[in-house]
């Protein structure tokens, strides 16, 4: 990726942690994605004719390395700021130092093959394994649903059918594709694992986003 396409990135995000108005704009942005995406989601499984069996605290596709873009982070980190913070910085800490193998290549993947042990979890799942920002999760979990929970759990995997995961990724990607041309294209395209993107800085009681090694905290206006 070229240094001035990531200047232009990073001076955006820092512009962004700077001015609150601009930010909750781009954070209204960000929710008229996923309310639209949630839309999208409802009409591809009508058209599909299917039901999903998806349930609070279900968490069964709800991994440790889930993959995020920049503008999926925002709300994120955001909404983790309003605190209190110490909940899951301990969490977030845990899943940090069991990354020894590398970005997006976690240890706990090939423990997630192994039929015999269980899926590690996401670390912002709460003490009842319900979602701890399930208003601000990414466009992965919000993508992720099942018919047959008996599938989730023998395959470790949601069950859908490809013609509705085909269906759903074309409405999805025109819905991104939407906020990008609407002046957020510098929020697109780029990202990581989730809790490779995420800071905590115990001074402040902030988490942050780490982008490239460079610490930006983001907090709701």
């Amino acid at each position: 990726m070229e240094k001035e396409y990531l200047n232009l990135v990073y001076g955006e995000l820092v512009r962004l942690s700077q001015d609150k108005n601009l930010f909750a704009s781009v954070l209204s942005a960000v929710e008229d994605v996923y309310l639209r995406v949630e839309a999208a989601v409802s009409e591809a499984a009508g058209a599909a004719n299917l039901a999903f069996e998806c349930q609070r605290g279900c968490c069964l596709c709800c991994p440790p390395n889930v993959g995020v873009e920049l503008f999926e982070i925002l709300p994120l980190v955001a909404s983790l700021n309003e605190g209190p913070t110490e909940v899951f910085a301990d969490a977030l800490e845990a899943a940090q130092r069991e990354d020894t193998v590398g970005p997006g290549r976690i240890s706990f993947a090939k423990m997630f093959l192994e039929t015999s042990k269980e899926m590690p979890h996401c670390f912002l799942l709460d003490e009842e394994k319900a979602c701890g920002i399930y208003n601000q999760r990414p466009l992965a979990c919000r993508l992720h649903v099942s018919t047959s929970v008996a599938v989730c759990r023998q395959e470790k995997r949601p069950q859908f059918t490809p013609k509705f995961a085909a269906d759903l990724d074309s409405r999805v990607k025109k819905i991104v594709d939407d906020f990008a041309a609407s002046g957020h294209h510098l929020l697109t395209g780029l990202g990581g694992t989730m809790y490779r993107m995420l800071t905590y800085n115990p001074q402040q009681r902030r988490f942050g986003l780490n982008f490239f090694g460079q610490e930006i905290i983001f907090t709701r206006p």
